[in-house]
């Protein structure tokens, strides 16, 4: 059975946790996030930073980044796969009733497509 973890949002572009475990890959990915912050050293302040001495560099900036990028793109592709519905801009309710109905045509088609298949054989 295939459960989904998020569903497309009803006004705008995105998707949004419909379960626990939506909700407990979101709160993953956002400790990643924060992780990725702390070891790149982006949680001091610019003045606990002069006084230690340590500055942030380019360097780990950039890292910060880079990873940053790389997460968000692996969350929204492993999201994307457990969402019903797909990504793109819904105007309501109105759209996502055509979305189910037209979830339901391809099934049927589906349906009927490997049936007439099966007898064929």
């Amino acid at each position: 059975m295939n459960k989904y973890w998020f569903r497309s949002k009803r006004y705008g572009y995105g998707m949004e946790p419909s379960s626990w475990e939506g909700w407990a890959a979101t709160l993953v990915f956002t400790g990643l996030i924060l992780l990725n912050v702390y070891l790149n050293g982006l949680f001091s302040t610019p003045d606990e930073q002069f006084a230690s001495g340590d500055v942030i560099s380019v360097k780990s900036i950039v890292r910060f980044f880079i990873i940053l990028v790389v997460l968000i793109a692996l969350f929204i592709k492993f999201s994307a796969s457990k969402c019903k519905g797909k990504m793109k801009w819904n105007w309501g309710k109105k759209d996502q009733e055509k979305d189910e109905e037209l979830e339901e045509l391809e099934k049927n088609y589906n349906k009927e497509y490997y049936t007439k298949i099966d007898k064929k054989q």
